[in-house]
């Protein structure tokens, strides 16, 4: 592993970024341009593995989006002692989903807000013939402006196929893939399904969630319950629960047949009420109608009361008292989902 300070060619290492399953991602100063950057570092065993090793840049090369990270250039270099594949990234400083979802509550309008994005960009990858097949929080950054879709080290190309070898991220994999070992586009629509049910539920230690005894396991994946074994939160508004569900239906004949339909279905909803959870019993929203804000939260741990406010000012209507602290989550929950949407 690479240390800050050290130098390949024209690139000082400024830090580790992570490794995933086929390199190591560091960010970079590229000295002739003065520039940060990102690099993917990839072993080159043996000569004749180059050109694979080369495939993700050229993916990502020809699938130019701007929800899709961009790649600037691909090369080999000397690397202690061994030649590496270089790919020359963007950088994008504000991280991945992943790191987001675990830092902070992540919003149902936001959620929807960065699972559109995820959509463009892949349903761009489809229309050039490449499946990603490796979709999940961890595979999106975040920039100011659009969510991007990376890491493309499993993304294969169709060509004149429909679908392509059984690989990816195993508890995001389709039912189907268990049983056929193919993937294909709409494997790579449950995929994104999986990743929306992940970050709209606010699911952090994802892998704790999953059944950790292998039988059981591949079981829960194989027929296509995961989601209905872990269910949802109260505050997740019913129609965005059936937008997932319908994206990882176990029967893909029944699921979107693409990413451009599944991101249709999403925009069709419309966003009332952004609601940020502050804690159990607190939360604060801004109306995108209207601009106002809007906070719930339980006053008073003796009485029991739910107070709803716009603006500062108490809403008699929609307050009120319990008779105890889960009654009172249970309501704070149900009025998030039932004011989220228009």
């Amino acid at each position: 592993m690479l240390q800050s300070g050290d130098e390949i060619d024209k690139y000082e290492i400024l830090s580790s970024l992570g490794a995933g399953r086929f390199g190591h991602v560091y960010l970079v100063m590229d000295r002739a341009l003065a520039v940060k950057k990102a690099i993917k570092v990839l072993n080159l065993d043996k000569p004749e593995e180059y050109l694979k090793k080369l495939e993700e840049a050229q993916i990502l090369h020809k699938c130019k989006h701007k929800h899709i990270v961009c790649v600037n250039e691909a090369n080999v270099f000397l690397v202690e002692g061994a030649h590496k594949v270089i790919i020359d990234m963007e950088y994008i400083p504000n991280g991945s989903l992943e790191n987001r979802l675990n830092a902070s509550f992540l919003s149902v309008v936001d959620s929807m807000k960065i699972i559109c994005g995820v959509l463009y960009g892949l349903g761009h990858a489809h229309s050039q013939d490449v499946l990603h097949r490796d979709i999940k929080p961890a595979n999106v950054l975040l920039d100011d402006v659009y969510p991007k879709l990376s890491d493309f080290g499993l993304a294969t190309e169709l060509g004149q196929q429909v679908y392509a070898s059984g690989q990816g991220y195993i508890t995001h994999l389709a039912p189907e893939v268990f049983k056929t070992k193919k993937t294909t586009v709409i494997s790579d629509v449950f995929a994104v399904g999986i990743t929306f049910f992940r970050i709209v539920n606010n699911m952090r230690d994802w892998k704790s969630l999953i059944p950790s005894d292998a039988t059981h396991r591949m079981k829960l994946l194989a027929q296509g319950k995961v989601i209905s074994s872990l269910g949802y939160q109260e505050y997740v508004p019913t129609p965005i629960a059936r937008i997932i569900n319908k994206a990882c239906h176990k029967d893909p004949t029944r699921r979107y047949q693409s990413a451009a339909a599944m991101c249709q279905a999403i925009e069709q909803l419309r966003p009332k009420i952004n609601w940020v959870k502050i804690s159990p019993l607190q939360w604060h929203g801004s109306c995108s109608i209207s601009g106002d804000s809007y906070s719930l939260e339980m006053r008073s741990a003796r009485t029991h009361k739910v107070e709803v406010r716009r603006n500062s000012r108490l809403i008699g209507q929609d307050s009120i008292t319990l008779s105890n602290y889960s009654e009172c989550q249970s309501y704070a929950n149900s009025y998030v989902a039932n004011t989220t949407l228009q």
